[in-house]
């Protein structure tokens, strides 16, 4: 809880290890959503498509090693870039993807009527009839 949260408001940079999952866990929103900058290893354009994250504007994306030391170096020459890539993330993950936004979501998807029942068929409306 608090240990965890007061860490993560201490850390600049979080580096995701989740490398070649296909996702992101938890702890990489928790960590945009204390205000660090995330470096995650690219989980697909499809799976960033979804989340909306966009590379070097509300996260850092690496595909190896060398790539993430030199856009991590890049950030630290960069204080201004790392402070608005963190800003984006932060307010992504906030309005997004907190507990009660995911909860609306799922109400608002919960909202449309459901599809109307066909038609039954002749058998259907006998045995309703005769209760089998």
């Amino acid at each position: 809880g608090d240990d965890y949260r007061d860490t993560l408001n201490r850390i600049r940079f979080f580096v995701s290890a989740d490398v070649g999952m296909g996702e992101y866990m938890i702890k990489n929103f928790e960590a945009m959503a204390c205000g660090c900058v995330l470096l995650a290893f690219d989980q697909g354009e499809a799976e960033n498509r979804a989340l909306g994250f966009v590379d070097m504007h509300n996260i850092v994306f690496y595909r190896d090693i060398p790539e993430l030391q030199k856009k991590l170096q890049q950030l630290r020459n960069d204080p201004q870039l790392a402070a608005d890539i963190a800003l984006r993330g932060r307010d992504l993950a906030v309005s997004q993807y907190s507990f009660g936004r995911i909860g609306q979501r799922i109400v608002e998807e919960l909202q449309p009527a459901l599809r109307p029942h066909p038609p039954l068929s002749w058998v259907d409306r006998v045995r309703l009839k005769l209760g089998i």
